[in-house]
């Protein structure tokens, strides 16, 4: 070893020697030389990709213009399913500020918020994923990703959300909900799982026009424990820039919730399957303060009913009005006894205990579940019931 090194030290002399006498650059030259020519390269490189990056970003931005204008235009707004420019800026920011690598996006709709969402992923290097079920957007959403360039960064799928999840691998910083409204709870059951500690679930529409969809939703995040939620929305008095409807945004803190697939009812101290029957007494006085009809007609009920009565009276008086709207796919009706908690269902610094003792009950349907349910939130309770659908007029 030795012999090796004192060889070494004397080449080390000898090639000393020489470049002196031959005036020849040094080793220490040659590395310094190197070196720059090798910083040269990689600045040269990152420039280059910049400026492919802009070029990109200049065109995201060239067909997003291009389907603005149809935002304008309330049917082509519904249809197409389109974010505001403001709120495809805030998802943008979003991902840029949360170095976001895997985005999820339910709703893909025409693309519009994939491509907002596109310009802050191609800086960050990162991936979006969006899912929906109608094969005319899926279509259209593919064309305007592909005239944008970003099918390497955008991956549509086509297919019931529900289904399509479930089969998802990735974990993901950012999840947008923008799909059926109504179905936003069982969306959030199965991705919540797949949204990394630290990450963000964002909703559309949460103060605008279609906020009363998303109410099981909205009051899930009220008192979910491991998130911390927000409402962003626009209360400028100028409707030419009115932001749009409004994003509600949850930080997810920790995953110990994870594995309850159904918040809404598995987080309820008590689960009974009960039976339906025909209820023949008088219904208890109430008023219905809130009538709505969703996509398919079902009518939305909210109810408000005298504080003084019996946990037995309300649970009487959901029995009576499941029966009676027992011809819906839906069943979503509200029971309040006290018009504040009702006034305040979507304002967040409303204390939770206050909401939930005075919204008292609920009557639900779901599509996506097997039984009916009746639930009683002072005593966290639901009923379950079987599902018999009947025919509207046959109910009584």
């Amino acid at each position: 070893m030795k012999k090796y090194f004192l060889i070494t030290l004397f080449l080390i002399f000898v090639f000393s020697v020489i470049t002196d006498i031959l005036n020849l650059p040094s080793l220490e030259s040659y590395r310094i030389s190197y070196a720059q020519e090798t910083a040269t390269v990689i600045e040269n490189q990152q420039r280059k990709n910049e400026e492919e990056v802009e070029l990109t970003i200049l065109k995201i931005q060239g067909v997003i213009d291009e389907l603005a204008p149809l935002r304008k235009v309330e049917a082509y707004q519904k249809r197409l399913g389109m974010v505001a420019p403001e709120e495809g800026k805030a998802l943008q920011m979003l991902i840029e500020i949360s170095s976001a690598k895997n985005v999820l996006e339910i709703g893909t709709g025409c693309g519009f918020s994939a491509l907002w969402m596109s310009k802050g992923l191609i800086k960050t290097g990162g991936k979006l994923v969006t899912i929906d079920s109608n094969p005319k957007m899926v279509k259209l959403a593919k064309e305007n990703i592909k005239k944008a360039g970003v099918e390497d960064i955008v991956t549509v799928i086509e297919g019931d959300a529900v289904k399509a999840i479930p089969k998802l691998k990735n974990k993901f910083d950012i999840v947008f909900s923008d799909a059926s409204k109504m179905d936003n709870l069982i969306y959030f059951g199965l991705f919540m799982p797949l949204v990394k500690v630290g990450g963000l679930i964002t909703a559309h529409d949460a103060t605008g026009g279609e906020s009363w969809k998303m109410r099981d939703y909205l009051d899930m995040l009220k008192t979910h424990p491991s998130l911390d939620t927000i409402i962003i929305t626009d209360e400028t008095c100028y409707p030419d820039i009115i932001s749009g409807p409004g994003l509600v945004i949850s930080y997810k803190k920790d995953s110990r919730l994870d594995h309850i697939e159904n918040w809404s009812r598995n987080s309820m101290k008590s689960v009974v399957k009960s039976k339906l029957e025909e209820i023949k007494r008088p219904l208890i006085d109430y008023e219905v303060l809130k009538e709505l009809l969703d996509d398919a007609g079902n009518e939305i009920l909210y109810i408000l009913v005298d504080e003084k009565k019996r946990k037995d009276e309300i649970i009487q008086l959901c029995m009576q009005l499941l029966w009676k709207y027992n011809y819906q796919s839906r069943i979503l009706f509200y029971i309040y006894n006290n018009k504040e908690a009702f006034d305040n269902r979507n304002n967040f610094t409303y204390p939770s205990e206050k909401y939930f003792h005075h919204f008292i009950a609920q009557v639900y349907r779901n599509p996506y579940m097997e039984f009916d349910e009746i639930r009683w939130y002072p005593k966290r309770l639901v009923l379950l019931f079987e599902k018999h659908i009947s025919k509207k007029g046959t109910e009584e």
